[in-house]
């Protein structure tokens, strides 16, 4: 399955209230992102592909195009 990076973003964004953000954001020391709003973009993120993306896996996500690439592994794999 094909991510598209903008629909991405867009969970981010709204998750964050935020706007402007970009691909090579990341995500807490850029976007501000807290303990709770990771755990609101996750859940926006298993929502919207049914997938689960384990705690394990954030230290590797640091950026919006991380967490992109993340959802493409798991999409893929399922």
């Amino acid at each position: 399955m094909s991510v598209k990076i903008e629909d991405v973003i867009q969970i981010v964004e709204v998750q964050l209230g935020a706007t402007g953000a970009r691909a090579a954001d990341r995500i807490i020391e850029d976007l501000g992102a807290e303990s709770a709003d990771i755990v609101g973009i996750l859940a926006a993120v298993d929502a919207k592909y049914s997938i689960h993306i384990d705690e394990m896996e954030l230290p590797d996500i640091r950026t919006i195009a991380d967490l992109a690439a993340s959802i493409t592994r798991h999409t893929d794999a399922g």
